[in-house]
């Protein structure tokens, strides 16, 4: 059994109704240095083909994907989720998978719902695997120096990349795509993954740290995402087995403290934070670094709360007890324990 067999054995793929769209929020971002309101839609579409295959090892947007969702679906509840938009200047369209992937967006759906999100917003960003960043279909957007990609790079280890997420793509290609869209005069985003497994928490920082530091000349901006522990996936297998657990808010604070000299801005997403499933601390301690942390998205704050809580120690403790990365480890050697 290979590592894309044990991922995809552990996954239930989404049979939902493609008639509904999943979710809409507003949420605070930054736009020409500025902290403004930004309208998020995430439509169901059939989501990404690779997690359809086998997946990343931490990613469960597929439970709430459709088998199959036509254009005429997708466009449907685009309209819908967008009546919820009060004048926004951002505006994020999720797809839980690739908007460039022509076989989860046909391409005529994608270039509609971009030019109606275009005539009433400042910015949009959307997402997509970087080998769906191709100059063919960049030029075909329209006006695309108003649009964002952000893409999973999650680590810049081709090592952990293979052996720990499963991504199916390596360093290179998340540089070429990047590459590309700074040649077009498009923004990039960049996903780092903080802590993915088979990594200890010393190795997940130093990964986050490498990983910032070789996207930082490549992207405008850098989003440290700290594993939440997802339905059907091999993370949360190795979680309910006692065999992971979701990085301390003392290692996202350190990651910050050692990328603050970096040109690219840094944010930080708080999905699932102060949660067992969800990067934490004690408990006691939680509260003000999430705070901060989004507060750091949004001015760039360097200044951590001081907590004076116990729980520093016992974190600086693990980094220098913990042993070597376990990442080449045969993974399918789990479901034999």
């Amino acid at each position: 059994m290979t590592f894309e067999d044990v991922i995809k054995r552990l996954r239930k793929p989404g049979k939902r109704s493609p008639e509904r769209f999943i979710s809409t929020w507003t949420e605070q971002e930054v736009l020409d240095g500025e902290a403004t309101e930004c309208y998020v839609v995430v439509l169901r579409t059939k989501g990404c083909y690779w997690s359809r295959t086998s997946g990343c090892s931490m990613c469960g947007y597929i439970n709430d994907c459709a088998e199959e969702a036509p254009s005429e679906n997708i466009l449907a509840q685009f309209e819908e989720a967008m009546k919820g938009h009060a004048g926004q200047r951002y505006v994020k369209i999720y797809t839980s998978g690739s908007f460039l992937d022509g076989d989860e967006i046909g391409v005529d759906a994608a270039q509609r719902m971009l030019t109606a999100a275009l005539a009433r917003a400042d910015r949009v960003l959307i997402e997509s695997r970087p080998e769906f960043v191709s100059r063919k279909r960049l030029e075909s957007l329209p006006e695309p120096n108003r649009i964002e990609i952000a893409m999973g790079l999650e680590s810049a280890s081709d090592v952990v990349l293979r052996n720990s997420i499963n991504k199916k793509m390596d360093f290179e290609d998340f540089r070429k795509a990047c590459e590309l869209c700074q040649e077009l005069g498009m923004g990039t985003r960049a996903y780092v993954l903080v802590k993915p497994p088979f990594l200890t928490e010393k190795e997940a920082l130093m990964d986050s740290v490498a990983t910032a530091r070789s996207a930082s000349n490549l992207t405008n901006t850098i989003s440290l995402n700290p594993v939440n522990v997802q339905r059907n996936t091999l993370v949360e297998f190795l979680w309910k087995r006692g065999e992971y657990r979701p990085p301390w808010l003392w290692t996202v604070l350190e990651v910050i403290e050692r990328s603050k000299d970096m040109d690219s801005r840094i944010v930080v997403s708080t999905v699932g934070a102060g949660s067992r499933r969800g990067a934490h601390n004690c408990g006691g301690c939680d509260s003000a670094i999430i705070d901060f942390l989004r507060e750091f998205s949004l001015d760039g704050s360097t200044s951590p709360p001081d907590t004076g809580c116990d729980c520093r120690e016992q974190w600086l403790d693990l980094l220098d007890i913990q042993g070597p990365m376990q990442c080449s480890a045969d993974p399918h050697s789990f479901f034999d324990r």
